[in-house]
């Protein structure tokens, strides 16, 4: 295994992500794909409804230096060879005290809401351009396709990525479950899992935009894996860590047979 390169953006087949650790079937399906996961604790810190969600939690810096805000988490990747960069400041339930980890990091830009409300962002920012937006959870607001294609239903963001010369797929707010919130973000029910794989925690037909997301993929050359939930849950997204070995497509293709349908009660 070897550390990824570039964040979010493996190009093999990933070995090894951090999950919510309450997000059993997206563990699950993982596993069944040959991917170890590393799981994300519930932080007390955190609002519960996000409490275990890994882009709140952890922020993959670039190959083996990871920022995490947990020491046990910190332990677990210490084994697998990573540098750890603990946090300076703590984590808040409320606004903007929760986005620390929260940047987006793509194509050679760190994006972010880096105000003087919102200390620390700055952790991600080795070897890429500090881009300020509004949108504070900007990571959970970005599905990253490839390192010029991302979608997302916040309408600054589309903008400002719009700006800096990325392809946006623009899509409609809502249709992606977060148990404790009106909807949850596109970035949070997703994530690479191979150079051409993008992740999904459920089935794309749930969403109204399916399709065109599917689209839109294609044209990046990318295939979407479905997980085994009904509806798209955001658990704090897929973040994968390291790689190995070369892609066997349809081996990762085949969605399971059974459902959760649409089961997403981790925080009863």
């Amino acid at each position: 295994m070897k550390w990824i390169e570039t964040p979010h953006l493996p190009q093999s087949k990933v070995s090894l992500t951090a999950v919510s650790s309450l997000a059993d079937w997206v563990i699950q399906d993982l596993q069944e794909k040959g991917i170890t996961v590393i799981p994300i604790p519930p932080c007390d810190d955190l609002a519960k409804p996000v409490c275990s969600h890994a882009d709140l939690l952890l922020q993959h810096i670039q190959r083996e230096q990871v920022a995490v805000y947990q020491s046990e988490v910190g332990e677990l990747l210490k084994q697998y060879g990573a540098s750890i960069i603990p946090p300076k400041i703590r984590l808040t339930a409320k606004y903007p005290g929760d986005i620390l980890y929260d940047s987006c990091r793509v194509g050679g830009y760190l994006f972010g809401r880096f105000h003087q409300d919102s200390p620390g962002l700055e952790i991600g920012l080795q070897n890429c351009t500090k881009i300020s937006v509004k949108q504070g959870y900007t990571k959970c607001s970005v599905a990253i396709v490839q390192q010029n294609a991302v979608i997302t239903a916040d309408v600054g963001l589309f903008r400002k990525f719009q700006q800096f010369g990325f392809d946006v797929l623009k899509i409609q707010s809502g249709w992606i479950e977060l148990p404790g919130y009106d909807t949850g973000f596109i970035g949070g029910c997703c994530g690479k899992i191979a150079e051409n794989l993008l992740y999904l925690t459920g089935k794309l037909c749930s969403h109204p935009d399916g399709e065109t997301i599917r689209r839109f993929c294609e044209k990046h050359g990318v295939s979407i894996v479905e997980g085994s939930a009904s509806q798209l849950y955001d658990i704090g997204g897929i973040i994968p860590l390291m790689e190995t070995g070369n892609l066997s497509q349809s081996s990762y293709c085949n969605s399971r047979g059974n459902s959760t349908n649409g089961r997403y009660a981790p925080h009863q």
